[in-house]
């Protein structure tokens, strides 16, 4: 089985069921541009995140490629 179709299952299933992810870091007040949704991007903004700083996410496509 590739590592893809578990993260696409594991992916579907947090959106059907509404899986939160909790912020362990206190607001820090930075604001930050993730341009693209390529490979890494979403991982990228995803510890942004979860170190506080509110993540913006920019991309030219209505949708990011499958």
């Amino acid at each position: 089985m590739g590592i893809n179709s578990v993260e696409r299952f594991l992916g579907d299933e947090a959106l059907r069921k509404g899986w939160q992810v909790p912020v362990d870091a206190a607001p820090t007040g930075k604001r930050v541009l993730v341009v693209g949704a390529g490979a890494v991007r979403p991982v990228r903004a995803y510890h942004l995140a979860r170190l506080g700083h509110w993540v913006t996410i920019k991309v030219r496509a209505p949708r990011p490629a499958a």
